[in-house]
């Protein structure tokens, strides 16, 4: 299946989540969670309204993964260096998977029938994560740049 393009230059994200030191990658990772929750007020009160779960989200082909926890507030979504944390259900992808699903320029069900995403665990939670996400135009690279500054228009 070929991915839709996305706003990301995913070569760049790959060498920065393989390089960057850990900690200043969290770092990076609040700032731009911080920014999204201010510009898509209403996606971050539709998760919260959700059933309590922690969600892993683990990309294939980066040496970290994320945590998301739904129905709270604050939401908290991390960077984690654990294989295995808690959580009641997993998504696996490659990192353009997850991201093309996140900007909506794909068909998480087509993901999944051919096997580019696989989801274990609570099911209910992941269709209502993605139900969600649905109702939002998100550009993770505008994210970026609006958290970074001027720091972040050279990202793409």
């Amino acid at each position: 299946m070929a991915l839709s393009q996305t706003s990301l230059p995913l070569p760049l994200m790959r060498v920065f989540a393989r390089y960057v030191p850990f900690t200043l990658a969290q770092r990076l990772l609040a700032m731009v969670v911080a920014q999204t929750k201010r510009r898509h007020p209403s996606l971050v009160k539709n998760l919260a309204a959700l059933a309590p779960v922690r969600v892993y989200i683990l990309p294939t082909d980066v040496r970290f993964g994320f945590l998301l926890t739904l129905g709270q507030t604050p939401l908290t979504f991390t960077l984690t260096k654990e294989q295995n944390p808690p959580h009641e259900a997993k998504i696996t992808g490659s990192l353009q998977s997850l991201v093309a699903l996140l900007e909506g320029e794909v068909d998480g069900d087509q993901l999944f029938f051919t096997r580019d995403l696989q989801i274990t665990g609570d099911t209910e939670a992941i269709v209502g994560l993605r139900n969600t996400l649905d109702r939002e135009t998100i550009d993770l690279c505008a994210e970026m740049r609006a958290a970074l500054g001027p720091l972040g228009r050279p990202l793409c």
